[in-house]
Formats: structure tokens, sequence, C-alpha cells
């Protein structure tokens, strides 16, 4: 036997580490901007159908023809990243494919291949929900290149596996690597069966070496999972099979939940929330379709982000016979190394295995100020607390997370990552939420925004707050922001609000939802007062108040990490570009994203998106918890095709359904609920009108209909706006409380928008809506618009610093301006879920 030595050189830490980039195919990018711009025929080569009807309703065996693996021939393909320069054509009769693995039923016995390669193994019995998944991962997670970068795995775990002891390693007769090869492994593999249990038994002895159980409760161990099925947290297909997969105990894993998971899960006891790592396997021949198995491998770690709440970052790798390629996926997106022979290198090979086994949680990608006790017995968590540091005074906390709430995941890989956990204060018992986010480091942090909104009615609360705990730059090599032009770094924050009450849609009674808009409309023109625009209305950032909550407080607007001041502007939208989830985003912006032209957030965005929130509730639930049942609201078609892929039938169903008369809302709601949905309805009907008249014009220059569109949004316009809306609702919750105190049905009346309103859309003013000094008013009250005084004249010590400073040098402030360094902010990828 021919002994390991140290190598002749050893690339050490200085390694300079370069970039370069492969194009995702053009099919892939019109799928991912359109699913309807491609055929069946390439969305079956991709394991996907077009339409449900295409997938028998319980499929029990795998198709008998073998399917090909994405178009790496199309026009414009790539060439491979590693050893090859010549694309691979997957169709040739010497490279043939794996089937798409049988349905789960069958899973718990391994099938017959004939061939070796999975494009997407997703065990599915709804083949067109599949499809949808893997449209989020090219259009949010992999973008339009894969970034690779050279030598930087050569320098990775040097720590957790010095060379000496690599050598060490690799000199015992059991590793099987003798005469510069690993010789468990085929040469040439036939089938991809043939590579997964030697790759598991050298697995095994690389965490037998270097990663072995010291502290109780720790393990890893290699599992072959080819056969089994990951189901997923957010997807309605079976699942995906994981070739190889590091099971992992520790504090921040948990086992699977009772009877949850698929048959062949719970006999392993291995799913996506107790995995360390996955290893994707291919053979040798078909390694280069690259962008065919990075699509894969994002699914796999989009699963491992969403179960495994405090990750700040997930690694993979792909293994062949011959070669390794490392993954890294963290917010800031994708990149993978160029492949390395695992033979002529083993060092760096079995350092990276040593790198994803690692019992150091930190090295595996975890924030470890999060921690979790388990169960030993059941693998279950039993409790678990959160460290928060306070930038203001000081000061460490350890929150304690309330076991019966699940943390609320945002399920993207790349952008926000929004997590927040449920925990309680262990001195005073308080209940808070805990917020860890990422923003582009050029983008203005929330803790501004949440300063100056510190005590105002109907806004988040915060308590502590702690800023630049981790960067995506870290997880990088140093030179990444130069060389990769696709990269933005990001910095996470935490931070701990008070907790209120829930989501809009866990409403008790038509008074406390009517009342939880109500005070959210008005906190969001409080915010508007200190000079701050929200721009991220949706059902996830509006919660109800605390119960007996004051006026005011009964509704509460959260998560102002989107938020601009008043004289900045968003970046120059691209196609990519998204203020908030698509189904509430204003038909103004809907346009600013199809014509890719620079448009100005306005208050009336926000407002508008609020109605949508507004009518998805009304129209869409019988009564509290009950959803009416699918098929049976005339608005269905309409709110459905508010999501719709292809923007411009999502502009044609907002303003459809703003010109609908809406006598959707059922009888529960009752004809105060009606009253005021159709008088929001007119106000915003109004406006798009009047912005859809601009855009169509022929007789005024784009630059002018610009400058108009920002004038029909003028800040000053805004306080006539609120005014109307808050009256409305206050008749409503007036005429609810009369109908349950009395048993008697009092209507909304003279709040049809006229002719007579054009002085919203042409007359500045302001006014400042008074609070009640009563809860609400009597049934006999009367409701007259109290006098109009000019929010802009209030004294500049009720703007935030960054605003008032501006506005005594400009008097009449109609516009938002651009700033230059909000122009370089990345824009923000996010799910809409």
């Amino acid at each position: 036997m021919a002994p390991a030595n140290l190598p002749d050189v050893d690339e050490g830490e200085d390694a300079e580490c370069e970039y370069f980039s492969i194009d995702m195919t053009e099919n892939d990018i019109k799928y991912g901007e359109d699913p309807n711009s491609v055929d069946d025929l390439w969305l079956e080569s991709q394991g996907l159908f077009g339409s449900v009807s295409k997938t028998p309703d319980n499929p029990t065996t795998a198709p008998d023809s073998p399917t090909t693996p994405g178009n790496p021939t199309a026009p414009g393909s790539p060439t491979t990243p590693g050893n090859s320069t010549t694309p691979v054509n997957p169709t040739t009769p010497d490279n043939p494919t794996t089937p798409r693995r049988p349905p789960q039923e069958s899973q718990d016995r391994p099938a017959k291949e004939n061939n070796t390669s999975t494009p997407f193994r997703l065990s599915s019995q709804n083949r067109l929900s599949s499809s949808e998944e893997v449209r989020k991962i090219i259009l949010e997670e992999l973008g339009k290149k894969l970034y690779f970068v050279t030598h930087w795995a050569q320098i990775l775990y040097r720590k957790e596996a010095p060379l000496e002891k690599i050598v060490k390693f690799l000199n015992k007769p059991a590793t099987g690597y003798h005469h510069g090869r690993w010789n468990t492994l085929p040469k040439v593999a036939k089938l991809e069966q043939e590579i997964y249990a030697p790759l598991v038994d050298i697995i095994s002895l690389i965490i037998q070496e270097f990663n072995p159980a010291s502290v109780d409760g720790v393990s890893r161990e290699a599992i072959d999972t080819s056969c089994v099925v990951f189901q997923h947290k957010d997807a309605k297909h079976g699942g995906t099979l994981p070739d190889i997969s590091i099971k992992a105990t520790g504090p921040s894993f948990e086992g699977l939940a009772e009877n949850s998971g698929s048959p062949s899960q719970i006999a392993l006891g291995v799913g996506w929330s107790n995995v360390s790592a996955v290893l994707e396997v291919k053979r040798e021949k078909v390694k280069d379709q690259m962008t065919v198995i990075a699509k894969q491998v994002a699914l796999y770690c989009r699963q491992m982000f969403m179960h495994q709440p405090n990750r700040n970052f997930v690694r993979a790798a792909i293994v062949t016979e011959r070669s390794v390629c490392f993954v890294h996926f963290d917010r800031s997106g994708l990149y993978l190394t160029p492949y390395i022979d695992i033979h002529d290198d083993p060092y760096t090979f079995v350092r990276l295995i040593v790198g994803l086994t690692a019992c150091n949680e930190a090295v595996l990608g975890f924030d470890t100020t999060v921690q979790w006790v388990v169960d030993q017995q059941t693998g279950r968590r039993i409790s678990g607390t959160v460290e928060s540091y306070d930038e203001k005074t000081m000061t460490k906390t350890c929150y304690d997370l309330c076991m019966t709430s699940d943390p609320f995941i945002r399920p993207s890989i790349r952008g926000r990552g929004t997590t927040c956990y449920h925990a309680i204060h262990p001195v005073t018992k308080q209940a808070v939420v805990i917020k860890d986010s990422w923003r582009t480091k050029s983008r203005t942090p929330e803790i501004e925004f949440l300063e100056a909104a510190k005590g105002e009615d109907g806004v988040v609360q915060y308590l502590e707050y702690q800023d630049n705990f981790a960067e995506t730059s870290m997880f990088r090599p140093r030179n990444a922001a130069a060389a990769h032009e696709d990269f933005h770094n990001r910095v996470k924050s935490r931070i701990v609000t008070e907790s209120y009450n829930g989501l809009l849609n866990t409403f008790t009674g038509r008074y406390q939802l009517l009342s939880a808009f109500r005070d959210s409309l008005l906190g969001h023109q409080r915010l508007l007062l200190k000079g701050i625009l929200h721009r991220d209305i949706s059902i996830n950032n509006v919660l109800l108040g605390l119960p007996g909550a004051r006026s005011g407080c009964r509704g509460i607007i959260i998560d102002l990490d989107m938020a601009v001041w008043l004289l900045e502007n968003v970046p120059k939208p691209n196609k990519d570009y998204r203020t908030g989830f698509q189904r509430y985003q204003s038909i103004a912006t809907l346009y600013s994203r199809l014509n890719n032209r620079a448009t100005v957030h306005t208050f009336l965005d926000d407002l508008e998106s609020l109605f949508y929130l507004l009518i998805e509730i009304l129209c869409m639930y019988k009564r509290p918890g009950v959803l009416v049942k699918d098929g049976q609201r005339p608005v269905d078609d309409a709110l459905r095709d508010f999501e719709d892929s292809k923007l411009s039938s999502a502009i044609h169903a907002k303003m459809t359904l703003l010109a609908w008369p809406l006598d959707s809302v059922t009888s529960w709601w009752g004809e105060e609920c009606d009253e005021l949905l159709e008088a929001y309805q007119a106000l915003i009907l109004k406006v798009t009108r009047a912005q859809e008249k601009l855009r169509k014009s022929v007789k005024i220059s784009d630059e002018e209909k610009y400058e108009r569109l920002k004038a029909i949004g003028a800040v000053e316009k805004s306080g006539a706006y609120y005014q109307k809306l808050k009256d409305a609702f206050d008749k409503a919750l007036a005429a609810i409380e009369d109908d349950e105190e009395h048993g008697k049905q009092t209507t909304l009346e003279d709040f049809e928008v006229t002719d007579s309103d054009d002085d919203l859309l042409d007359n500045p003013s302001s006014p400042c809506p008074s609070e009640r000094a009563a809860r609400r008013p009597g049934p006999s009250a009367s409701f007259t618009t109290p006098g109009r005084k000019s929010n802009l004249k209030r004294p500049s010590e009720s703007l935030h610093s960054d605003v008032a400073h501006v506005k005594r040098t400009i008097k009449n402030v109609r516009v938002l301006q651009v700033s230059e360094d909000e122009k370089q902010c990345e824009p923000d990828y996010e799910d809409e879920n």
C-alpha cells in the first residue's frame, strides 16, 4: 500500500479566490418568470406536469420511459463548470437518466433503476404543486446565474481537520484509500445506487475519526436516504428524496413529531428538522448538468432553513464517484465551488465532509444564541432560550421560548429571512416577540423607524435592539463583494417587541376586526406624520391588539424593515423588484414592475393594499374561523388572479374588482360591513381611475405623467383620505355595536365618492384626525367632520430628525426624493407566503 503523504503544495488561507458564473438555461428563466411560457414537453423533462390532469389520481409506479433533465443544449447554454468544457447531452444513448421515483406509498422499497440521474425526484401526486415550488426556487433563490468560487473549498475547515490528522487518517487500512484513490468507490458507475453504500461508509469513517460524539445528546450519522420521502413544510406534493443525509442530534435539531412524516421517514426517524447536511449523488458522466442539480439541491436547502429556524447558512455537497462540488446557501443567495477530484485531492474532500458533519453547531451555520433543550427519549424540544443584547443599555437578557408557539419563518432563502420567536421575559414574565431579519447593508435599519414611532398608537413598540451581529460576507471569501456582481451583503439584526393578539384572520367578532383595521389605519397615518412610509401592508404585518386594548391600540402595524423616510425613495424598480406580497400590491406598483419604470410609492399605495386585505377577509370568511367554500364566492377568480405571474392579468383582476359591485359578503357580516367595503372601494377606485387616465394619455410626455402621478399621492393631501376612511370605520363600528346592544340595524350614509370629491385628488389639505374621548360614538351621535388642520404645519419636533431639517427648506413637500444610498440597495427577493 502506498502511504498518503503531505501534499507538495498546500493552498493556505491566503489563496486568492476568484468567481465565475454560468447562466441558467433560457427555459428555466422563462419558466421562472411565466410558467405558461414553456411547453409541456419541457415540463415533463423536468419531472413536472403542466396540469393536474396529466397526473394519474393515484399513481403507483414510476413512468416507464426515462426523463430528460433540463435543456443544456439550448442556444446560449453554459459550458460546464468542472473539468469538462463541453455541455453534456442528456439524450444520448450512453447517458440514460433516472426515471422519477415512485410515489410515497411505494417508497419504502428500493425502486428498480436502469439509469442514473434524477432531475427532480419529487414524490408527488400533485405535479402542479411540485412545479410551483420549483418555480419559486428558480425565481427567488437562484436567479439567472449560478456563481462559482475557486480555491475556496481548499481553505475551509482547516481548524476542524488539520492536515496532519487527515494524512494519518488516510493511511489507516480501514479507510479504503489506497494508491491514490478511494478503492471502494466504483471507477465508472453505471448506476447512482452503486455510489450510495461505499460513500456512506467513507463518510461514517470520517465522522468516527473527526466528529465522535463527545457530549451527551450530540451525534452525527450518515444515512442512505435515496428511497426516503422527506415531506415538505409548505408544499402539497409528497416530498423529495435526498440521496445521503447526515442525521443529527443536539440543541438545534429536533426529531419527528409523533405520527408525522412519510412511512419511510418514520422508519428511520429522519427529516428536515434533524439533518445537518445532505449530499446529492450523481454519476460523473452527468455531473455538469449544473442548472438542474442546483435546483434540486436548492429545494433541500430551502426546507432545512424552514425546519431549522436558527440557521444562518446551509451547506451541502454534490458527489460523484470521482468529484465533489461544495454548495453554500445564505440570505444573499447561492454559490458553489468547481468540482474537485476526490481521489487526487482527498484532503479537501475529507475537510468538506468534516465541516458538513461537525458537532459544533456554529460551524454548521447555526446561530447558537438560540438554544433548545431536547428530550433524549423523544428527540422533541421541551424548552429553549434566546439571548438578546440591547445596544442602548448594553445588557443581555436570556428570554424563555414559548414552546406552545412555533417560530414564524419566512420560507425563502435569499432575502430578509425573517424569523420570529414568541418568548417570555425571565423576570417580568412579559410576553414578547423576538424578530431576526437580514437587511441589505445599504438599507436604513428598522430600528431608526421604530425609534421614531416610540409611543405612537397603532404601531409596534420595540423593547430591545441589536444590529450587526452577523453578516453574509462573514460566511464567504473576503473578496466576495468585489468579485461577485450580484452579491449584496446582508446584515442580521434582532429586535424584541411587545407581543400582540395574532393575525387579522384570527378575529373572533366583527367589532374586533373592524376596530383593528381602523386603529392600524390611523397607526399608518401616525407613521406618515413622523415622516415614515410603511410600504409592506399584508396579512402578516397587521395584527389584532391585545384583549381589552384601548381605542387606538386595537390594531397594530408591524414590520418596518421595508419602510422609507418620506424624503427618500425606493431603488429604481426592475423585473425582480417587489415591495411586499403581490396579492396586496397596488395597481401602480404592478404597473411599475410590468413596465420596469421608476415610480414613487405613496401613502395611497398602502391604503390600496389595506383595502385588498379588508376585502380578502370579509369575502373569504363566512364567520370567525370558517372560510367560504372555494368556488362559492363571486370574487374567487379575481382574488386568484391577484397572484398571477403575468402582471397584466393581475392588474386587470384588481381593476375589475374595484369596479365590481361587492355583494359577496356573507349575511353574518351585516349591511354595515357591506357599506363600509363599498365606501372604501369607491375611494380607491377614484384614485386608480385618475392614475389610469394619466398612464393612457397620449397628450403628455412620460416625464409629465411621472410628475402628475406623484402629485396625486402628494403627502399634504393625505389627511382627507385618512379622515374619510376613519369616519367610515367609526360609523360601521357604531352601527355594529348598536346592533349588538339594541338589536337594531344601522347603515352607513353619505360615504359614496362622487364628483364633488375631486378635491381629494386636486386640493392639498391634510386634516389631523382627533381621537374620540370615549371608546366609540353612541348610536345617536352625529358624525360631523372636524375642522381641518394642516399636518405639514406641525412643529418640526413631531417629525423624525432625518426629515425635520429638510422640511425647513422645502415648504411644499409633494414627492419622495431619491437617496443616492438607496439607489444602491439590492432589490429584496421575498416569498409571497
